[in-house]
């Protein structure tokens, strides 16, 4: 397994935005139009984690103001969970 980190300030590509989603409704059974809601935060910051071509893992976080930032959503793979990184 090599897992690569990917990290976005601002509203990533179709591509990553449909893995997040997909993995999204994997872990958590809904996405509760997840892409819309991401266009909507100010100053988004999103991690992804890809093996190969498998989203395994994302984080997204969004500033609140100038001084707060707000850690939003996130979920690893339940495959992945627990496993070593590289």
């Amino acid at each position: 397994m090599a897992i690569k980190y990917i990290h976005f300030n601002t509203y990533p590509d179709r591509k990553t935005v449909e893995g997040i989603i997909q993995l999204h409704n994997k872990i958590f059974g809904g996405s509760d139009d997840l892409a819309g809601r991401m266009k909507e935060k100010p100053d988004l910051r999103i991690d992804v984690a890809v093996d190969g071509e498998k989203m395994v893992g994302y984080k997204i976080g969004y500033a609140l103001n100038r001084e707060q930032f707000y850690s939003w959503l996130g979920g690893v793979d339940t495959g992945t969970r627990g496993l070593p990184q590289n």
